[in-house]
C-alpha cells in the first residue's frame, strides 16, 4: 500500500507568515476603530459604530464562500494574494479616513477591508491541502495561532507606530493605517515569491459556478456541519460585541464611567488578550495529539 502524502512544512510556514503578517494589520486597526469612530461621528445611539464595526464582518460574511470557491476554479495562491493586496489598499484608505476624520471613507476601507479579509478560509483550504489527515488539527492550529500573535503584536506595532510619531495622544492618527498597509505588502511580496500552489489539477471541482447551493444544503443536513457551525456562530457573536465596546470603554474617561485609558494603554491591553489568545492556541497545537478534536472543541467551549 502506498505512503500516505507527507504533510509539506515548508508552504505551512509561508502561509502562516503571510497570514500572521497580515494580521498584524487587523491588530493595529481592531482596537482603535471603535474610539476613531466615536471622534468622526456624534450618533449618540451607537448604530453608525454598530454599523462600522459591522460592515467588515457583513462582507466576510458574503465573501467568504465566493472567494471559496473561486480558489477551487483558480488555485488557493492568486486568491490569497488576491486578498493581501486588497489589505493593502484598504488598510493604507484607513489611515486617509483617519487623516481626513471622513466617516464615509472609514466606511469605505473598513468594507473593503471585509472582502479582503474574507480569504481566510482559503488560508485553511490551503493548509487542508497540504497536510494530512492526522496532522491536521496541528496544521489549523497554526490559523489561530496567526490570529493570536497578530492580536498580540499588532497593536503594539500601533503603539509604536503612535509614539513614534509623537501622536501617542492625537485622537485620529493616521499612522497605525498605514503601518498595516505596510505589513500587508510585506505579506503580498512573501506569498508572491515563496507561496507555491497547493491545489492539485486533479482536484479541481467540474461544478464551475461561483455559489452552490445544493452544496451547502448538502453540507447542512450533516449532523456535525451544523453543530459546528452554530458553536462557531455564538462564539463569534459574543466575541464581536466584547471587541465592539471594549475600547470606549477603556478610553472613556472615569467620571463618564470608563477606565480613563490612553490610547497606548488602550492598546497594551489588547496586547495582553492577543498573547493569552496565542498561549491558548499553543496548548491546542500541543494537545492535539493526545486528545480528539470533539473533546478539543468541547473543551473550548466550556472554558
Amino acid at each position: 500500500m502506498a505512503d500516505a502524502p507527507k504533510t509539506k512544512r515548508g508552504p505551512l510556514l509561508v502561509v502562516f507568515l503571510a497570514v500572521f503578517i497580515d494580521l498584524l494589520g487587523f491588530g493595529i486597526v481592531l482596537p482603535l476603530l471603535p474610539i476613531y469612530a466615536k471622534y468622526i461621528t456624534t450618533d449618540s445611539s451607537g448604530m453608525v459604530l454598530g454599523l462600522l464595526m459591522a460592515s467588515y464582518s457583513a462582507m466576510q460574511f458574503l465573501f467568504a464562500p465566493l472567494w471559496g470557491r473561486l480558489s477551487d476554479r483558480i488555485g488557493r495562491r492568486p486568491v490569497l494574494m488576491l486578498g493581501l493586496a486588497g489589505s493593502v489598499v484598504f488598510y493604507a484608505l484607513f489611515g486617509v479616513a483617519s487623516q481626513l476624520s471622513s466617516l464615509t471613507w472609514m466606511f469605505v476601507s473598513r468594507i473593503g477591508a471585509g472582502i479582503a479579509g474574507a480569504t481566510i478560509p482559503t488560508a485553511q483550504a490551503y493548509i487542508a491541502d497540504t497536510t494530512t489527515k492526522e496532522n491536521r488539527a496541528r496544521g489549523m492550529a497554526l490559523i489561530g495561532a496567526a490570529f493570536g500573535l497578530g492580536f498580540t503584536f499588532g497593536p503594539l506595532l500601533a503603539a509604536t507606530a503612535l509614539i513614534s510619531s509623537g501622536e501617542a495622544q492625537a485622537h485620529l492618527s493616521p499612522w497605525p493605517g498605514f503601518t498595516a498597509s505596510i505589513l500587508s505588502a510585506g505579506a503580498l511580496l512573501l506569498a508572491f515569491f515563496k507561496l507555491p500552489e497547493s491545489l492539485k489539477p486533479d482536484s479541481l471541482p467540474a461544478e464551475r459556478r461561483l455559489l452552490n447551493l445544493s452544496g451547502l444544503r448538502t453540507a447542512l443536513s450533516i449532523p456535525t456541519v451544523g453543530t459546528l457551525l452554530l458553536i462557531s456562530f455564538v462564539s463569534i457573536l459574543a466575541f464581536s460585541g466584547f471587541e465592539s465596546v471594549l475600547s470606549i470603554l477603556l478610553k472613556t474617561e472615569k467620571a463618564q464611567g470608563g477606565f480613563g485609558y490612553g490610547l497606548v494603554e488602550v492598546l497594551m491591553l489588547y496586547a495582553g488578550l492577543g498573547f493569552m489568545h496565542a498561549l491558548a492556541q499553543g496548548m491546542v497545537r500541543g494537545m492535539s495529539s493526545r486528545m480528539s478534536e470533539t473533546r478539543l472543541a468541547t473543551g473550548g467551549a466550556t472554558v
